[in-house]
């Protein structure tokens, strides 16, 4: 029987406890500050494409009239 998602990420996360699997490595801030592609900011947060963002009202009912004002997510 396969493992399921809960099993893996335990059995990962007691691995990587163990020394037998290494941490993920992710960016530095310092990194991200440093990079040219245009992806972050001069803070190092990531930028969104513009018009990259949905509106969840029109995906859950894209024939009403939207019940709740905005409701864009991003």
């Amino acid at each position: 029987m396969p493992e399921t998602g809960n099993q893996i990420r335990r059995r990962k996360g007691q691995e990587m406890r163990a020394g037998t699997r290494p941490y993920p490595k992710y960016p530095s801030k310092e990194s991200r500050i440093a990079d040219t592609s245009g992806m972050f900011d001069d803070d190092g947060l990531y930028v969104y494409p513009p018009n990259s963002g949905f509106n969840w009202v029109e995906k859950v009912d894209p024939d009403g009239k939207g019940y709740l004002p905005g409701g864009k997510v991003s």
